[in-house]
């Protein structure tokens, strides 16, 4: 089911509306990627024109040295009046409010910590006092109103001291400082959590020490080597038997939550109700039998992304979604990403095996993986996947949605199988 706002969903098609918003008489944007997005939409006709898109891009205007970031929310209606620092770029069938980065009301130390200056002056001294005289600052990833991550870098100075930090709307920076100290004071040899150097309430930032290493992404391609697996599954081994303060992550919730969003994907597309039924009753099914809720600590947000190969160990980051739950959700969702990966190209065939199989073999993980629970969290992983890429990417990810939802249904295969028997 097509929308109106599938067409800013297209990073290629959303060029048009952006650049008349954004550049000048005789500019063009050269560039547009999409960075986040997330729709809330109505079916029934009658509050469909409540429906309305956040979404975040980065783009490159033509001539210029740097990209820029620029977010808002489209609506299916006129915008009105804009609001102070807002660009309105109307688009068929609505119109989408955009703010420049770091302008964020929803989040607004942005404005502090997106210039190196102002946020060295913020900094506690601790920090600032581990931060190199010159130094550079990049976004790492922003969620508007909600998130975003600095990296400070030494400028020319390889390895040199550096700083990474993330600020957060309300409280939760309190929560992940708690869980970071609680980490880097635990037992381990392989995972290394950078330690915390400093906490801001009012700012709501947590600063951490910056991790020098190499993404595991380079090790893991056709033409590499999979050296690096065994090394994740080691640090994630460890941190799955350390202990941290974080809640309990309940399946039942996550069943519930997955109900409502095959919900909203039956609603935008009727042909997936098949295949995603069959999920859900299978979920519930393995459920039903499985034994009692785990307790390991587990990361939450588990993909290649939060990991760097550090020497002799691996940093890991991103402690918003810790919690005590199975661990065969955090394995459920890297082979998933492994497979989606092989699946165009970009790693081995047998990535995703590889990782549960060394996952097995890891000398300090709390037990091993539990066959009927990585089954019933994969089937989870791949809903959720469909679910993200159908509201974030509309129709471009059509494709990509009718898979997840036909792995969910089938489970893992034969190769993943095996390597947890």
């Amino acid at each position: 089911m097509e929308s109106p706002f599938d067409l800013l969903l297209d990073g290629h098609a959303a060029r048009d509306v952006l650049t008349a918003a954004l550049c000048g008489s005789g500019s063009e944007l050269a560039s547009v990627e999409i960075v986040h997005a997330h729709r809330r939409t109505f079916a029934k006709a009658s509050r469909a024109a409540d429906s309305v898109l956040t979404i975040c891009y980065r783009v490159q205007i033509a001539g210029q040295a740097a990209p820029m970031l620029v977010h808002g929310r489209a609506a299916l209606r006129s915008a009105g009046d804009a609001q102070s620092g807002e660009l309105v770029a109307p688009f068929p069938g609505g119109a989408l409010a955009l703010r420049v980065f770091p302008d964020d009301p929803g989040l607004p130390q942005v404005a502090v910590l997106a210039d190196v200056a102002t946020a060295r002056a913020a900094m506690p001294a601790a920090v600032r006092d581990h931060l190199a005289a010159d130094a550079t600052v990049s976004v790492v990833s922003f969620r508007p109103g909600e998130r975003c991550s600095f990296d400070y870098r030494p400028v020319g100075v390889a390895g040199g001291s550096g700083v990474f930090a993330k600020c957060f709307a309300g409280d939760h920076s309190t929560i992940v400082a708690r869980r970071i100290a609680a980490l880097a004071q635990s037992d381990r040899e392989r995972l290394l959590v950078p330690p915390l150097l400093g906490h801001d309430a009012t700012l709501g930032t947590v600063w951490q020490a910056r991790a020098a290493g190499a993404s595991p992404w380079a090790a893991v391609s056709r033409e590499g080597t999979d050296g690096a697996l065994p090394r994740v599954t080691a640090a994630l081994a460890e941190l799955h038997a350390a202990d941290a303060p974080a809640p309990v992550a309940l399946r039942a919730q996550r069943m519930v939550e997955a109900v409502r969003k095959v919900r909203k994907l039956v609603g935008a597309e009727p042909a997936l109700e098949r295949d995603a039924h069959a999920a859900l009753v299978t979920c519930a099914a393995l459920e039903a039998g499985l034994p009692p809720e785990g307790r390991e600590l587990r990361h939450g947000d588990a993909h290649l992304g939060q990991f760097l190969l550090a020497g002799d160990c691996v940093a890991a980051f991103d402690w918003d979604e810790l919690a005590h739950g199975d661990l065969e959700q955090d394995l459920a969702a890297l082979a998933v990403e492994l497979e989606d990966a092989a699946h165009v190209g970009c790693v081995r065939a047998d990535a995703a095996g590889t990782l549960v199989t060394s996952y097995r073999d890891a000398a300090r993980q709390p037990r091993r993986p539990d066959p009927r629970l990585f089954g019933f969290h994969y089937r989870l992983q791949r809903l959720d996947r469909a679910y993200r890429d159908w509201w974030r990417r509309g129709a471009s990810a059509h494709d990509r949605v009718i898979r997840s939802i036909a792995l969910a249904a089938g489970g893992p295969d034969a190769t993943l199988r095996a390597a947890l028997a």
